[in-house]
């Protein structure tokens, strides 16, 4: 049945729906399954808060776990190279050095690092054993690296012979 405005009267069930004719005919657009449809209840929309909440929780949780991990890693790199600085100190200085305790400060990373190196001897008498260890200046209790080298004795540079010249080789028939 056509009503006069070029819309489509549907007689269902007693009730009288109108439609546009380029329209498909789909299940949605029925009346009792508008009436069915409802929306969200203040309740659901809570939970759903609350659960992507929790959520977000989790991933900031992380993200700062995260955050204070790669600050943990840089501040022993540092450590490590002040360990590894006084480490090369050690092995190219000109005198072996003497056992016994040796210490000092060095500015890395912006930050003031304080070292300890422990010198003792071995059971080779060319070698030397320095646990070298690195603490923030802030807080010299709490190591923050530790580094185990030896150090040989340095080589004695050797003098040249007595400036004789060589034997002369053709001399004799």
């Amino acid at each position: 049945m056509m009503h006069n405005n070029g819309f489509r009267l549907l007689r269902r069930d007693n009730l009288i729906a109108r439609r546009a004719p380029f329209f498909p005919r789909t299940p949605n657009l029925e009346p009792r399954t508008l009436r069915a449809q409802r929306a969200f209840t203040l309740i659901e929309v809570l939970i759903a808060l609350a659960i992507l909440g929790i959520g977000m929780l989790g991933v900031i949780s992380t993200v700062g776990r995260g955050t204070r991990t790669a600050l943990d890693l840089k501040e022993r790199t540092f450590a490590h190279w002040v360990a590894m600085n006084e480490a090369a100190r050690l092995r190219t200085a000109p005198q072996w050095p003497d056992t016994g305790s040796v210490n000092g400060t060095e500015i890395l990373g912006g930050e003031t690092w304080r070292w300890t190196a422990d010198i003792t001897k071995t059971v080779d008498p060319d070698l030397r054993r320095a646990d070298i260890e690195v603490a923030r200046d802030a807080d010299p209790d709490a190591t923050v690296s530790s580094l185990i080298v030896f150090i040989g004795r340095p080589i004695q540079p050797t003098l040249p012979r007595s400036a004789e010249p060589p034997p002369d080789k053709q001399g004799s028939p």
